[in-house]
């Protein structure tokens, strides 16, 4: 279909009386132009706010998007469960745990009753009629405890020839850490995963003994030499 210019001063709506058909055919047609370019337009700023909608939804919950980003409108936690459909705490057939007292306890601490409560009078002579026993679970002050070998070295009268005790295998030093503490070094740096810093300052700060970390690294070494016929065995196996 031919599209015919829209005549000069159309810019709103003219007396169609007196128009020919021609002028009729190009309005109509410039009017049907004008419709699909403002829809075309209408779909893109649809499709635009869609994006911008979908955009402005994404939260650290539902998107890659980190928590920082939530910014003041981080969602609100709610809970799933329903009002007085369970209670709080431990449920109903649950296997709770809790500390039983032992038979016989390490360490006995006994809190005397010198004066009465009520009256002030002396009881440091008065039987007691029961006792009420409380239980503590705690760990030791926890220190490096210091072993001391002593070699006795004696000269034969016989012959002259001087001997000496023999020291265990793993004394090789005059001030070595024993196996204990080799064993926690290699635990806490290969298992636990602490690093060498970390784990000196630990040292340090637990067992008031500071390691230096070439020492953390030969004692993984010596571990590692000493695990070295077992691993053969393994890896054979």
């Amino acid at each position: 279909m031919e599209i015919y210019p829209i005549p000069r001063g159309m810019n709103r709506l003219a007396d169609l009386t007196r128009l020919t058909d021609a002028e009729k055919n190009a309005l109509i047609q410039a009017l049907w132009s004008r419709i699909d370019e403002l829809e075309a337009e209408n779909q893109t700023l649809k499709g635009r706010l869609a994006e911008l909608e979908a955009q402005q939804a994404k939260t650290s919950r539902n998107s890659s998007k980190p928590p920082s980003s939530d910014g003041w409108n981080k969602p609100k936690l709610i809970s799933q469960r329903r009002c007085g459909e369970r209670p709080v705490g431990g449920q109903v057939g649950h296997a709770g745990y809790r500390l039983v007292p032992v038979a016989v306890a390490d360490r006995t601490i006994r809190h005397r009753v010198e004066h009465c409560a009520h009256c002030q009078s002396d009881l440091a002579l008065v039987a007691v009629e029961a006792l009420e026993c409380r239980q503590v679970f705690d760990l030791p002050t926890i220190q490096l405890e210091v072993t001391e070998h002593q070699a006795e070295c004696k000269v034969c009268p016989r012959c002259g020839q001087r001997n000496r005790g023999e020291f265990p295998p793993e004394v090789t030093q005059s001030a070595p850490y024993g196996p204990g503490v080799q064993a926690l070094i290699v635990y806490l740096n290969r298992y636990q995963l602490i690093p060498y810093d970390r784990l000196a300052e630990l040292f340090a700060d637990v067992f008031g003994q500071p390691l230096s970390v070439g020492t953390l690294v030969n004692t993984n070494h010596l571990c590692h030499d000493r695990l070295a016929p077992v691993a053969a065995v393994i890896h054979r196996r």
